[in-house]
């Protein structure tokens, strides 16, 4: 607990705790943890299976080994990992992560990044401007949400997704799909079966491969195709039209086609069978000639898509999407801004309020709800959920279900294993009778209890109860009186706020608590 201090430890399954500035933390054996809550200071660590955390600025995390993390909250931080299977999170402004193993995730919160992977299979994710991301492997994801960016992509199979103005977007390899939100942006495509989606004005999309799809959203744009097979005058099968703008003309003259019209004073013809119509403005013109659709609209601003044979789409109301992917399927909305979908056959769905979304995933299921702003979801076959007031219950008995609820006064149930419980309202109780489940919780006054092993069992508002009675456990808490209860060896309980009790009975245990005002209870049987 002093400033200027050094910890080594050489064994294994060891604890290294050091709460002062300028300190080294060094541990050379696996399975241990070393925790450090100061500025200025180096954790290094040669074995497998460890964990560095570190939470403040100027910091140097060096792993070695696989199967590790490095978590880091605070600016001006250095993360380098050198083995596989690593993740690396970072929070924080002018950081540099640096992964040399594939199968990793660099993860970059903070603006003046530079993030630098080299093998395959890795995501690289960065939410800020002024960044720059690299990437020279195939099967790679580069995500980028903040201005002024360079996204540069080698290899096949890749993905570009640019939501910000003044970029530069530059794809070398096929099965690529660059997207644009912006304006004043270039994206050029070198590859054949691409796609170059672009939703800015002033922008130039440039194409020089086959079977590419060029969409244009915004108007000044100039759209250059130089392959065979284009989509902007399609007169062949399998195209796409895409047009958002008033006055324009989109002729079809194949079959398995998609013409989609977002605007006012649009004229849209098909003269083949297999065709989706959709049109989402007034004073529009539909004209169908292939068999067994029917498209009937009495509202501005509406979808009408029908994908199967026998559907009837029925619509009263503005602002609405009616999607159905089956055949007798039937769907009826009465009220506006409603969305219904609909994937398998023999549906029922009955939606009677405003705001509401019905999602069912599997045959002969019922959902019926009756009031406003609710979400039923049901992935499973025969099932009901019907749900009438506040202070409801919702139980569903299958494995990896997920059960939100996002009301006071909830009772969840959730008897399968792989299942996730989220509850964010107060005075809700929780109960987890199976493995491998996760419980969450993030209002006071609750209750956790979970009686399975592989349990995690996460608490972030004051005056929790978390209660623990299988072994492999970890028990969190980050807020003032609180109580952990643990009943099992091998457990480890962190305490964050103040007036807490960590209660252990088992051997190999450790307590670490931070704070003032505490109570340790050790006990070894």
């Amino acid at each position: 607990h002093r400033k200027n201090s050094t910890l080594s430890n050489h064994r294994k399954n060891s604890t290294l705790s050091n709460h002062g500035k300028n300190s080294t933390l060094s541990n050379h054996r696996k399975n241990s943890t070393l925790s450090n809550h100061r500025k200025n200071s180096t954790l290094s660590n040669h074995g497998k299976n460890s964990t560095l955390s570190n939470h403040r600025k100027n910091s140097t995390l060096s792993n070695h080994r696989k199967n590790s993390t490095l978590s880091n909250n605070r600016k001006n931080s250095t993360l380098s990992n050198h083995r596989k299977n690593s993740t690396l999170s970072n929070h924080r402004k002018n950081s540099t992560l640096s992964n040399h193993r594939k199968n990793s995730t660099l993860s970059n919160h903070g603006k003046n990044r530079t993030l630098s992977n080299h093998r395959k299979n890795s995501t690289l994710s960065n939410h800020r401007k002024n960044s720059t991301l690299s990437n020279h492997r195939r099967n790679s994801t580069l995500s980028n949400h903040g201005k002024n960016s360079t996204l540069s992509n080698h290899r096949k199979n890749s993905t570009l997704s640019n939501h910000r103005k003044n970029r530069t977007l530059s794809n070398h390899r096929k099965n690529s799909t660059l997207s644009n939100h912006r304006k004043n942006s270039t994206l050029s495509n070198h590859r054949r079966n691409s796609t170059l989606s672009n939703h800015g004005k002033n922008s130039t999309l440039s194409n020089h491969r086959k079977n590419s799809t060029l969409s244009n959203n915004r108007k000044n744009s100039t759209l250059s195709n130089h392959g065979k097979n284009r989509t902007l005058s399609n007169h062949r099968k399998n195209s796409t039209l895409s047009n958002h703008r008033k006055n324009s003309t989109l002729s079809n003259n194949r079959k398995n086609s998609t013409l989609s019209n977002h605007r006012k004073n649009s004229t849209l013809s098909n003269n083949r069978k297999n065709s989706t119509l959709s049109n989402n403005r007034k004073n529009s013109t539909l004209s169908n000639h292939g068999k067994n659709r029917t498209l009937s609209n009495h509202r501005k601003n509406s979808t009408l898509s029908n994908h199967r044979k026998n559907s009837t789409l029925s619509n009263n109301r503005k602002n609405s999407t009616l999607s159905n992917h089956r055949k007798n399927s039937t769907l009826s909305n009465n009220r506006k801004n409603s969305t219904l979908s609909n994937h398998r056959k023999n549906r029922t769905l009955s939606n009677h309020r405003k705001n509401s979304t019905l999602s069912n995933h599997r045959k002969n299921s019922t959902l019926s709800n009756h009031r406003k702003n609710s979400t039923l979801s049901n992935h499973r076959k025969n099932r009901t959920l019907s749900n009438h007031r506040k202070n409801s219950t919702l139980s569903i008995h299958r494995k990896n279900s997920t059960l939100s609820n996002h009301r006071k006064n909830r009772t969840l149930s959730n008897h399968r294993k792989n299942s996730t419980l989220s509850n964010h309202r107060k005075n809700s109780t929780l109960s987890n009778h199976r493995k491998n489940s996760t419980l969450s919780n993030h209002r006071m006054n609750s209750t956790l209890s979970n009686h399975r092993k592989n349990r995690t069992l996460s608490n972030h508002r004051k005056n929790s109860t978390l209660s623990n009675h299988g072994k492999n456990r970890t028990l969190s808490n980050h807020r003032k009186n609180s109580t952990l209860s643990n009943h099992r060896k091998n457990r480890t309980l962190s305490n964050h706020g103040k007036n807490s009790t960590l209660s252990n009975h088992r051997k190999n245990s450790t307590l670490s608590n931070h704070r003032q005002n505490r109570t340790d209870t050790r006990t070894s049987v």
